[in-house]
C-alpha cells in the first residue's frame, strides 16, 4: 500500500517547477529517509493530478541536482536529505531573487562589453556560439556558461566578473532544475545578444540581455517576474 503523504493537487497547466517545489518540501519534511524509494511515477501523477510526463520531468531535474537517483527497473530512491534552507532554492521566490541579480549584472556586463570589448574579442563570441551548434545540445550547455562568462570578461571589470563567477554554480544548479526551455530556443537567444553587441550601442545590448534573462526565466516558472524597464547610465 503507498504511503499517503500531503501533497496538494496541482491545477491544470501548473509547470513541473511546482512539483519539484512540493517533493522537495517532503523530503525536507522527513517523509523519506535516505536511500528510501519514493512511490512510482503513477502514484505520484494521481497525488499531483498531473500527467506522469510531467512526473518523469520533476524526477528528472531531481537526479541532475543530486536528490534522487533513478535505477531503471526498481525505482527513484532518496539520494540527499534536505534541509528546509535547501528545499527553497527552488522556489519561486528563490528564483525571481536571483533573476533580479542576473539583470542587473549581466544587463550590465553586456553594457561594458560593447564599450570596452575589441572587435576580435566579440569575434570570439561568435566562435563560443558556432561551436556549440557543431557539437549537439550537451555542447550548447556548455556554450551557454561560456558565453555569458566570456561576456563578464570582456566588460573588463574584476569586481563584476568574481559576482558573475559566484553566481554561477547557483545559476547552473537552477537551469538543471528549470530544464524547460530547449537549446535550440536558447541558442536564438544567444545570437540575439551577439547581434546587439555587435550593434555598437550600449544600451539595446543591456536591453537584449536583461530579455534573456526574463526569457530563461519565463519558460520554466509560472509566476515570473513582471518586466522592467531598465534604467540607462
Amino acid at each position: 500500500m503507498e504511503r499517503v503523504f500531503m501533497i496538494r493537487p496541482l491545477e491544470k497547466g501548473t509547470y513541473y517547477t511546482e512539483i519539484i517545489a512540493q517533493l522537495k518540501k517532503e523530503i525536507a519534511n522527513g517523509t523519506w529517509k535516505l536511500g528510501e524509494r519514493l512511490p512510482g511515477e503513477l502514484a505520484l501523477a494521481k497525488q499531483f493530478n498531473v500527467s506522469r510526463s510531467s512526473i518523469r520531468e520533476a524526477l528528472k531535474a531531481l537526479a541532475y541536482a543530486g536528490i534522487v537517483e533513478s535505477k531503471p527497473g526498481r525505482g527513484t530512491f532518496l539520494l540527499h536529505v534536505l534541509d528546509a534552507p535547501e528545499a527553497d532554492d527552488f522556489d519561486d521566490s528563490a528564483y525571481a531573487k536571483l533573476i533580479e541579480v542576473r539583470k542587473l549584472i549581466e544587463g550590465q556586463a553586456a553594457y561594458w562589453c560593447v564599450q570596452r570589448a575589441t572587435p576580435q574579442q566579440i569575434q570570439k563570441l561568435e566562435a563560443i556560439l558556432r561551436e556549440g551548434e557543431e557539437d549537439g545540445d550537451a555542447a550548447l550547455n556548455v556554450a551557454h556558461m561560456k558565453f555569458h562568462a566570456a561576456i563578464a570578461r570582456l566588460a573588463d571589470n574584476p569586481y563584476l566578473t568574481r559576482m558573475i563567477d559566484s553566481l554561477n554554480g547557483e545559476i547552473k544548479r537552477q537551469k538543471e532544475v528549470n530544464f524547460k526551455m530547449l537549446p535550440r530556443e536558447d541558442r536564438k537567444e544567444h545570437w540575439k545578444v551577439l547581434e546587439a553587441i555587435k550593434s555598437g550601442d550600449p544600451s539595446l545590448a543591456r536591453r537584449v540581455m536583461v530579455k534573456h534573462v526574463e526569457v530563461f526565466w519565463k519558460k520554466g516558472y509560472k509566476h515570473a517576474p513582471a518586466t522592467e524597464e531598465t534604467q540607462e547610465q
